[in-house]
């Protein structure tokens, strides 16, 4: 697929942002034990960031009516690049509620912005690719969030290495302010009007009275359970790793890249992957690929208690986020542009939805599982995250049994087609 100008834009930029958000995992919560703040206090750090992007996602149609896409995009970006920047003085302070509000605050605009960045990016895909484009573009967008994802860890490790806590997040600033370069590139006003102008835009409905529908409730469900595989570990494996393993910070950083690095690998082959089970289908696998990563990630007692379990965890989740991501996006914009029928209305809910869902988990998902580390230990978390993760995989499939099974029938695949998908 011949990626439009625009688009590479777009992806460049998502790689920086996700670089920005892939940071604070590996060294915010042993920086915070060093301070006496608990793991449960860094899961609810960590967890305000979804908070943010929830109050983002939900107000996301209303911010661009006041100040356009254009103005939001520019000002996103050097509102990051700052919070990197901040983040870096938090290890000089030693008064702990000052430590702790100065977090808070930090997180939640960083969260505000991020996910401002994320919904523009993946609504102006929608607008400037056709229908049979969007899941080669969308899965490519995915893969350079991934490729973020990614490249963040290493990079972050080295320069930890280098000089310390506070070097990773001043490099870290400049790289995500160079992003305004790219930005300058993006021809807002050729590939959409920068504020909405008529007259059915402008009565911009609640986006409450359109999850309200039941097929997005349960997409939006689905979306909750997968981020809560993705990230239950964030605020807890470091020191997981390091008190089981005795591995050091530097080394525990590198696991990090192991779910995105995988992800990344796996978005290449999203689009042939969902035409051959149908998006429906493909969700459900998915969960059940994330049911068997989290008990990799912490294995039961009798099982083999090494840190290679929890790489074969780490790869199996990377996995699953692709199976579901681009699905679960093309079946919300689908099911919201029947809903609305205004295209650039229908995209920027779309996007808003979209990141709606993995808010909420990103936000539940790192507090219950700091509160569930602290109160037991690191496998009770990750049994809990994967049993509900199997009970959904189960539930989706059964209520979507009809949309899969008519797929197949008009599809008509056979055995060779699968040989032929794994081996192409």
């Amino acid at each position: 697929m011949n990626i439009k100008y625009e688009q590479k834009i777009l992806c460049l930029i998502n790689a920086s942002t996700s670089m920005s958000f892939s940071m604070i995992g590996p060294l915010y919560p042993p920086m915070a034990l060093t301070k006496g703040i608990s793991v449960e206090i860094s899961g609810l750090v960590i967890g305000i960031f979804s908070l943010a992007q929830l109050f983002m996602s939900i107000f996301n149609t209303s911010i661009i009516k006041k100040f356009g896409r254009k103005n939001l995009f520019f000002y996103f970006i050097i509102i990051n690049s700052i919070c990197s920047f901040l983040y870096s003085i938090l290890i000089f302070i030693n008064n702990i509620y000052l430590f702790l509000i100065l977090s808070f605050l930090i997180r939640c605009i960083h969260g505000f912005v991020g996910c401002g960045l994320a919904i523009f990016s993946i609504s102006i895909t929608t607008l400037i690719n056709n229908e049979k484009e969007l899941t080669d573009a969308t899965a490519y967008l995915e893969l350079f969030w991934g490729l973020g994802f990614s490249l963040g860890p290493p990079i972050i490790s080295l320069f930890y290495y280098i000089g310390g806590y506070t070097l990773p997040f001043i490099i870290f600033g400049f790289i995500f302010l160079s992003a305004l370069f790219f930005e300058k590139q993006l021809p807002f006003d050729k590939i959409i009007n920068d504020n909405y102008d008529d007259e059915n835009e402008k009565n911009i409905i609640s986006i409450f009275s359109i999850i309200n529908n039941s097929k997005i409730l349960f997409f939006i469900i689905v979306g909750i359970v997968q981020l809560n595989c993705d990230n239950f570990y964030t605020p807890t494996l470091s020191n997981y790793l390091s008190t089981r393993f005795s591995l050091s910070i530097s080394i525990s950083s590198l696991f990090f890249m192991l779910t995105t690095v995988s992800y990344t690998i796996s978005t290449l082959k999203i689009n042939q992957i969902s035409n051959f089970f149908g998006n429906h289908l493909c969700i459900s696998i998915g969960l059940f690929f994330s049911f068997i990563g989290c008990f990799f990630v912490a294995p039961f007692k009798y099982l083999p208690q090494s840190y290679w379990t929890v790489i074969i965890g780490l790869i199996i989740i990377g996995f699953q986020n692709a199976l579901i991501n681009v699905p679960l996006y093309i079946e919300l914009n689908k099911i919201v542009t029947n809903i609305i029928g205004n295209q650039k209305l229908s995209a920027d809910f779309a996007g808003a939805i979209y990141n709606l869902t993995f808010n909420i988990g990103d936000l539940i998902n790192p507090i219950v599982s700091g509160f569930i580390t602290n109160r037991s230990c690191f496998q009770y978390s990750s049994y809990y995250t994967g049993l509900l993760a199997l009970f959904t995989s189960i539930f989706f499939g059964k209520y979507n049994y009809k949309i899969i099974s008519e797929y197949w029938k008009k599809e008509d695949k056979t055995i060779e087609d699968l040989k032929n998908l794994i081996l192409d």
